[in-house]
């Protein structure tokens, strides 16, 4: 909710100049760095991901991924019901991801290309 009222401010002082918003940097990176191998703030994280004096690595990265997806989506509704006809602007997130691309052109490759892509993307 906070996020919401932050975000909301933002829509009204800045939206006649910002017509790309971003809700969230790379949420999928700040979890797994702060919350599973514990080297980005605030350090929370459990063996045997990281040595971290708290935290637990199995289930806060899952917490954390999953309110900032919340705090996204109601971010962005509140954009596209309220500003976005008036202000004309977009708004989204962004998701850190890897590009594969296979190694030959045989069907094994394109496959595990695949594999690859769901796993680190979807």
């Amino acid at each position: 909710e906070e996020f919401v009222y932050f975000a909301t401010i933002c829509f009204q002082e800045f939206g006649d100049r910002v017509k790309y918003w971003v809700t969230v940097n790379e949420p999928n990176h700040f979890s797994d760095f702060a919350y599973i191998i514990g080297v980005y703030p605030p350090a929370h994280c459990s063996s045997p991901f990281g040595n971290c004096s708290v935290g637990d690595s199995d289930t806060e990265p899952l917490i954390v991924m999953h309110n900032m997806l919340i705090s996204h989506a109601m971010a962005a509704d509140i954009y596209v019901k309220h500003f976005q006809l008036k202000q004309g602007g977009f708004i989204g997130i962004v998701i850190n991801a890897f590009m594969f691309e296979p190694l030959r052109d045989e069907e094994v490759d394109r496959q595990a290309v695949k594999r690859a892509l769901a796993f680190n993307l979807a």
